[in-house]
């Protein structure tokens, strides 16, 4: 029985490390396969990253061309002080609607219509203002007419409630008199 118990490990033994070398050789093409995958999707990342980076380069140096052209054909007449997008489309639309044609004049034109605007602004904002102070002086007048209505009311009630005393106290008065 011993040397059957002896076979039975050598063969348990055996089969053990013919597993192993199976699921170890699966284990390392599984790997190998996942590593393989993701080599390649680096790869993808790194060219798209790299045109990306082309791109940027590419996009610098057109600004950088713009900004040369700037310096060196509007910065020179252009007002500083109107470089907003709302300026610029203004003084294109004062040009092209011939209602200026020099920078003076685009920019005096910009100024009044600004001045213009801030003050409708300000004559809105008072209109407000003052809807806001007739709402609640007619809100003070209902109330003053409810004070007033309650006022008379309680006039009213002590009218009639004197009559009433006057009358009980006359009849009472009357009585022991006797009248």
């Amino acid at each position: 029985m011993a040397v059957w118990n002896i076979v039975n490990l050598i063969v348990s033994a055996i089969i053990g490390a013919i597993l192993y070398k199976v699921i170890a050789k699966t284990a390392d093409k599984s790997r190998s396969q996942r590593n393989a995958a993701i080599d390649q999707s680096n790869q993808q990342v790194e060219a798209n990253n790299q045109a990306l980076a082309q791109s940027i380069d590419q996009t610098k140096q057109e600004i950088f061309a713009v900004q040369q052209q700037w310096a060196s054909q509007v910065a020179p007449w252009y007002p500083m002080d109107y470089d907003s997008i709302e300026a610029v489309d203004f003084f294109l639309a004062a040009v092209r609607n011939h209602r200026a044609t020099t920078v003076q004049e685009m920019v005096n034109l910009y100024e009044t219509e600004m001045h213009q605007r801030r003050m409708e602004a300000g004559q809105q904002q008072i209109l407000n203002q003052q809807r806001i102070g007739n709402m609640l002086q007619i809100g003070n007048l209902f109330m003053q007419g409810q004070i007033l209505n309650q006022a008379q009311q309680i006039n009213a009630n002590t009218a009639s409630t004197s009559r009433n005393v006057d009358w009980i106290a006359r009849d009472v008065f009357g009585k022991r008199n006797g009248l």
